[in-house]
């Protein structure tokens, strides 16, 4: 279905929906680790948000990228891409606590605990003052894998009963689960 919305948008010159549905398709190739096809998905719909000067699209893309490749272990590509699109979003915009938390994952990746646990606090900023439950979640769980991590274990039981707790709000038990588990 989003295959053909790609195609129904590009027959009526909509480039700026075309990209937002093949970005859709590479997060779908994401989770399904497929990730050279999401790859490819990303790239096509960052030339498209290009295209049509999109800068908020583009970004969204960039951080796609950018999680896919740190899903992989390219942290230099990663950076880079997250760094892209903080260049291209305003301050407390949802894309900008995005590139925060990919940078958070790679600097935890790399061992840089301290680094990590900055970078997971401004994402988590952002997504609450965004009032994105999710995010929030997700954030204060890599947040607290680093306060783990520095051996702050009060600290990092904290933080995952918060995430914990919202994921169980709203009702993402398989994110629950992997929060309770660690």
């Amino acid at each position: 279905y989003l295959r053909k919305g790609v195609d129904c948008s590009q027959s009526h010159q909509d480039q700026r929906t075309a990209g937002n549905l093949e970005l859709d398709i590479a997060m779908l190739h994401r989770m399904l680790s497929d990730f050279e096809p999401a790859q490819t998905w990303v790239q096509s719909a960052i030339a498209k948000a290009e295209e049509v000067n999109d800068s908020p699209l583009v970004a969204k893309a960039l951080n796609e990228l950018a999680w896919i490749e740190q899903l992989k272990h390219d942290y230099e590509n990663a950076t880079l891409h997250a760094r892209a699109a903080l260049a291209l979003s305003a301050e407390g915009d949802i894309e900008r606590g995005m590139a925060f938390r990919v940078l958070g994952m790679v600097a935890l990746r790399k061992n840089q605990f301290e680094d990590a646990e900055v970078l997971q606090r401004s994402a988590l900023a952002i997504f609450q003052q965004n009032h994105d439950i999710r995010r929030s979640a997700w954030s204060l769980q890599n947040l607290a894998t680093a306060l783990r991590l520095q051996k702050r274990f009060d600290e990092a039981f904290i933080s995952f009963q918060q995430a914990a707790d919202a994921l169980k709000q709203i009702g993402d038990l398989y994110h629950w689960a992997v929060v309770k588990m660690n």
